[in-house]
C-alpha cells in the first residue's frame, strides 16, 4: 500500500496510512513491517502469512512451498513463511482459528473439517481459496521382494497404521482394505505417527505394507531406490477392468472422501499400469483472512500459474482453466468469491451451491 502526501498533510497521512494498515493485519491474522520508501512522504507495508504443509519431503511440503515462493516473489507486498506439521489433522484447528493463515490440503479434508467428521474438530470458519488439479496417491506400498501381490495378502501381515497428524489416510487405508473385504482385525497393526516414520519402518522391515502418497515424490522414489517398492490394486482390480469398478465402492469412497475417485496410473516409482487414487486439493484459509488480501492471493497465483509449474512439476494441472470449481466442497473465501466474479466464472449455480455451503457453517 503506498500514501502520498503533501508536507502540508504528511502527519494526517501517516496517521491514516497506520490506521488501514493495522485494519488490514487484523483482517488476514498476519503481522507486518514498515519499510521507507523510495519516494518521498511514502511507506509500503508488508503482509506476514504462514501456509501450513506436511513434513519436508512430502509432497503437501513441497506444494506449499513453491506456492509460498511464488507469492512472495510476484506480490510486492505479500510474504508467506512454510509452517511444516504431521498433516493437515495436527493444524486445520490452527488455520480455523487464525493462529496459522493458509493451508495446502485435500479438497475432501476441507470438507470433513468443516462437518466435524472423522478425527476432526468442527472447523466453522474454514473456506476455500483455490481448488485445482487432481493428486495421484499410491496408497498401501509394499517391498518388491516381499510376496505380496494383492491387497488380500495383506491378511495376517504387519500393516502401518495410525498416521494420527493426517486423519485422512488412516481412511483411505480404510477404504483399501474394505476393497477387498478385510478389516484391521484381519492384519497385525504396526502404529506409526507420520508418512516418514511408515516409510521408515518399510526400510527397516520392521513392516510389511505403509502408506505412500503421490508417487512421483522424492522421499518415495528414493525409497525405491534403495529397497524396490510397489503400489497396490485398488479392490484387486486390475488396470483394464477399471471400467468394471463396482458401483457401490465407489459410491462408498465418495461417502467417506468426498471426492475420491480410482484412476490407472503408471509414473514414478509405479513402473507399470496400476489402480491407486486421486483427488483434488486445495489452499484452504478461514474467515479471519480479509476479503482484500484473499483476493490478491487468488490473482497472484492465477496470473502466475506459469511460474507455479517451474516451481513444481505437479501444477502443470493448476491452469486458469481448472483454477475454479463451481461446486467446491466448502464455501469460498469472499476474496476469491470476488475474484471469479471479476473473471465472469461465477454462476447462478454457484451462487446457489455457496449458500448451501454456507448452511454448514452455522
Amino acid at each position: 500500500m503506498i500514501f502520498e502526501g503533501r508536507k502540508k498533510g504528511i502527519k494526517k497521512g501517516i496517521l491514516s496510512l497506520v490506521v488501514l494498515s493495522m485494519g488490514l493485519l487484523t483482517a488476514c491474522g498476519g503481522s507486518s513491517d514498515s519499510s521507507a520508501s523510495s519516494k518521498e512522504g511514502s511507506a509500503a507495508q508488508s503482509i506476514q502469512l504462514s501456509i501450513a504443509t506436511h513434513q519436508p519431503g512430502i509432497f503437501y511440503h513441497t506444494t506449499g512451498s513453491a506456492i509460498a515462493g511464488v507469492v512472495s516473489e510476484k506480490h510486492p507486498s505479500i510474504n508467506v513463511t512454510v509452517r511444516p506439521y504431521a498433516g493437515t489433522t495436527a493444524w486445520m484447528s490452527l488455520v480455523n482459528n487464525n493462529q496459522v493463515n493458509l493451508g495446502i490440503t485435500e479438497a475432501a479434508n476441507m470438507r470433513l473439517a468443516l462437518e466435524g467428521a472423522g478425527d476432526f474438530q468442527r472447523n466453522a470458519n474454514i473456506r476455500a481459496l483455490i481448488i485445482s488439479g487432481k493428486l495421484k496417491m499410491s496408497g498401501y506400498t509394499v517391498r518388491k521382494d516381499s510376496g505380496i501381490n494383492s491387497l488380500s495378502d495383506l491378511k495376517g501381515k504387519r500393516v502401518a497404521t495410525g498416521y494420527n497428524g493426517d486423519m485422512i489416510i488412516q481412511s483411505l487405508l480404510n477404504l483399501q482394505l474394505q476393497s477387498v473385504g478385510l478389516t484391521w482385525d484381519d492384519v497385525k497393526k504396526v502404529p506409526v505417527t507420520d508418512v516418514g516414520s511408515g516409510l521408515n519402518a518399510l526400510r527397516e522391515n520392521r513392516v510389511d505394507a505403509v502408506f505412500t502418497g503421490n508417487p512421483t515424490v522424492g522421499a518415495f522414489l528414493e525409497a525405491d531406490d534403495a529397497i524396490g517398492i510397489k503400489a497396490l490394486n485398488l479392490g484387486n482390480i486390475a488396470p483394464e477392468q477399471i471400467d468394471q469398478f463396482p458401483k457401490g465402492f465407489r459410491e462408498e469412497m465418495d461417502k467417506q472422501i468426498p471426492t475420491l475417485e480410482p484412476v490407472v496410473y503408471k509414473g514414478g516409482f509405479i513402473k507399470e499400469d496400476t489402480v491407486i487414487y486421486e483427488y483434488p486439493v486445495g489452499i484452504a484459509t478461514s474467515t479471519h483472512l480479509s476479503e482484500e488480501v484473499g483476493y490478491e492471493l487468488v490473482k497472484t497465483l492465477w496470473e502466475n500459474y506459469e511460474a507455479l509449474h517451474r516451481a513444481f512439476g505437479w501444477f502443470e494441472s493448476w491452469t486458469p482453466e481448472t483454477m475454479y470449481m463451481e461446486n467446491p466442497p466448502v464455501p469460498y473465501h469472499d476474496g476469491a468469491i470476488k475474484f471469479f466474479k471479476e473473471k465472469g466464472l461465477w454462476t447462478d449455480e454457484a451462487e446457489k451451491n455457496h449458500q448451501e455451503l454456507l448452511k454448514l457453517t452455522q
